[in-house]
C-alpha cells in the first residue's frame, strides 16, 4: 500500500510541471477509486466481549459456581463484511441438558451464528468453562426490622410489627440452606415521639444468586408516652451454657422501659436480661468444628423484688440471636 502511493505522489509531481488540469484529476480519481477498492478487500479483525448463556437445564436445578460468564470472540475477513458485525452477531450458550448434579464439571462453550455474512471466520477464547449445577431451593425466611436509637424521654418503644414478617427466598441449596433471617434497612428511632409506619427495603443477601419473593417491607412504630418512665440498658447474659460450644450474642445489650409508682431508685444491677439455651439440643444440631448456627430466642427480663411495684412496659430488642458454634 506505501509502495502503491508513493508511485501515485511520483505520477502527481511530473502532472504537476504540466498546465494541463485534465490528466492530474484523471490520475487522482484514479488513485482514490484504486485506494477504497483495496480497503474493502483487505483483511481485518474486530473482538467483543460477549456473555455466556446457558440452555436447557432443568427448573429443578440452578447454576450455582462458573469459571468465567464472558468470553472473547474475534471475527476475521474482509473490511467491508465486517462493518455489520456487532455484538449480536453470534451468542454463546452453554448446554445443561446432561449435567452432574453437585459436581464442578467441564462443558464446552458452542458459538451460535445469527447474523454473521459467509466468508468471516470466528474463533473464541475459550472452548470449555467449568460450571457447578445443583439443586434448586425455596425457603421461608422471617424478616427482622433493624431499629436503632432511642426514643424521646418519657416515651417508650412497643412492640414492632413488621408486613410482611417472613418471605420466601430462592436459589442454590447449599447458599439458602445458611440464610435463617433477613433484615430490614436500618430505622433510627433518636428523639422520636410519635408513632409511625415506614416502608424500607430488605436488605440484600450477599449472592447475586439468591433471589426474593419481595425487596420492601412495612414496619410499623408504636411511640407512647408513660409518666415516670425510665430506661435502663442492660447487658443479656446467656443462661445453661454448655462448655463445649461457644456463643455470641448479636446484640449484646438490651434497652427496657419500666414505669415507676414508686420514689425508687431503680439501677442498672436491679433489672436482668437473659436467654435460655436449655431446650436447644446442640449436639444434634452442631455436629461439626468452625459450622455456626444461629438462634433466636426470647429475652426474658426480672426487676429485682424490692421494685415489684414497678412496671416493664417494652423492652428492646424482644428477643436476641445468638450465634453458637462447637468448640475447637
Amino acid at each position: 500500500m506505501k509502495n502503491f502511493f508513493n508511485k501515485i505522489i511520483a505520477i502527481l509531481e511530473e502532472l504537476n510541471k504540466t498546465k494541463n488540469i485534465v490528466p492530474k484529476l484523471t490520475v487522482l480519481f484514479a488513485a482514490v477509486f484504486l485506494w477504497a477498492y483495496i480497503a474493502t478487500i483487505k483483511n481485518d479483525k474486530v473482538r467483543y466481549k460477549i456473555p455466556i448463556n446457558f440452555k436447557n437445564l432443568s427448573i429443578k436445578n440452578i447454576v450455582s459456581e462458573v469459571s468465567k460468564d464472558t468470553l472473547i470472540v474475534t471475527f476475521e475477513g474482509k473490511r467491508e463484511k465486517l462493518k455489520n458485525i456487532h455484538i449480536n452477531s453470534v451468542k454463546a450458550v452453554v448446554d445443561l441438558s446432561q449435567i452432574d448434579e453437585g459436581v464442578l464439571k467441564e462443558y464446552p462453550v458452542r458459538i451460535s451464528r445469527r447474523d454473521v455474512p459467509e466468508g468471516i471466520k470466528i474463533s473464541q477464547s475459550s472452548d470449555f468453562i467449568s460450571v457447578f449445577v445443583e439443586k434448586k431451593s425455596r425457603k421461608r425466611v422471617e424478616v427482622i426490622p433493624d431499629i436503632t436509637g432511642v426514643v424521646s424521654e418519657n416515651f417508650a418503644l412497643l412492640d414492632v410489627k413488621i408486613k410482611p414478617n417472613f418471605i420466601y427466598i430462592t436459589g442454590p441449596s447449599s447458599q439458602v440452606s445458611k440464610i435463617d433471617y433477613l433484615y430490614s434497612e436500618e430505622i433510627n428511632l433518636d428523639e422520636e415521639s410519635y408513632s409511625f409506619a415506614k416502608d424500607v427495603s430488605i436488605v440484600p443477601v450477599s449472592s447475586e444468586k439468591i433471589t426474593l419473593d419481595e425487596t420492601n417491607v412495612k414496619v410499623f412504630i408504636p411511640i407512647v408516652k408513660f409518666d415516670n418512665l425510665r430506661k435502663i440498658k442492660i447487658p443479656i447474659k446467656i443462661k445453661s451454657i454448655n462448655p463445649n460450644y461457644e456463643y455470641e450474642l448479636e446484640n449484646k445489650k438490651i434497652t427496657v422501659y419500666v414505669q415507676l409508682f414508686d420514689d425508687s431508685d431503680l439501677t442498672e444491677d436491679d433489672v436482668i436480661a437473659s436467654v435460655d439455651i436449655t431446650s436447644i439440643k446442640l449436639a444434634e444440631i452442631i455436629t461439626e468444628k468452625n459450622k455456626i448456627k444461629k438462634f433466636k430466642l426470647p429475652i426474658k427480663i426480672i426487676v429485682g423484688s424490692k421494685y415489684s411495684k414497678n412496671k416493664i412496659i417494652s423492652n428492646l430488642p424482644k428477643e436476641a440471636m445468638l450465634k453458637i458454634s462447637l468448640r475447637e
